[in-house]
């Protein structure tokens, strides 16, 4: 799939043969279909992702970026007295926007510590640490973890219910462009009052 060598239709297919299955996505092919150009192949991934969170017990992730910044960890709305920093809130707004793709440190040490380069590793290690601390349901809940570090990048954990205002607002006019463009107006309607709600 990262590669590009399956057409639209293959991966449509991939996608039939996961929604007829029980078992969770794997994360890497999960991802994978997150990042592809077709905008109907990620919503549907989108859906199969949040139909294996149906089920399970774990603490959903919501976060708010259009009008006042706020977040919801399960029940528990984080207390702006949680941020210690405003870049802490930045980094969880930068990474929900990137959808599950993964941000290379060095992308986040240009945009949130441009002017340190020595030390700006160890900023972003502490930001890293304080943010997952944050989004923490609570104390002994250390298993569940939304902020993820794999080979020099960081992303939100595709494993876990996350919900992002602005993520789904894009992809919602991106699908009703993708309407109009084919000339289903009505979908095409459909997906712009989803962009207005």
């Amino acid at each position: 799939l990262k590669g590009g060598g399956l057409t639209p239709k293959a991966r449509h297919t991939v996608l039939d043969c996961l929604e007829s299955q029980e078992y969770e996505v794997p994360a890497e092919l999960s991802e994978a279909l997150l990042s592809d150009p077709q905008s109907d192949i990620r919503q549907r991934t989108l859906q199969l992702r949040n139909r294996s969170h149906r089920d399970q017990p774990t603490v959903s992730l919501r976060i708010q970026s259009f009008g006042f910044f706020q977040v919801v960890c399960g029940s528990r709305k984080v207390p702006e007295s949680d941020w210690r920093t405003q870049k802490i809130k930045y980094l969880l707004a930068f990474l929900a926007a990137a959808a599950g793709r993964r941000v290379s440190e060095d992308e986040l040490l240009e945009e949130f510590w441009p002017e340190t380069r020595g030390p700006s590793k160890r900023n972003l290690y502490v930001a890293t640490t304080e943010l997952r601390r944050v989004l923490r349901p609570n104390p002994q809940a250390k298993e569940i973890d939304y902020i993820v570090r794999e080979r020099g990048a960081l992303f939100l954990n595709l494993q876990l219910p996350v919900w992002h205002d602005a993520s789904d607002c894009f992809l919602a006019a991106e699908m009703a462009a993708a309407a109009e463009k084919q000339g289903d107006h009505e979908g095409s309607l459909t997906h712009y009052r989803k962009v207005a709600t």
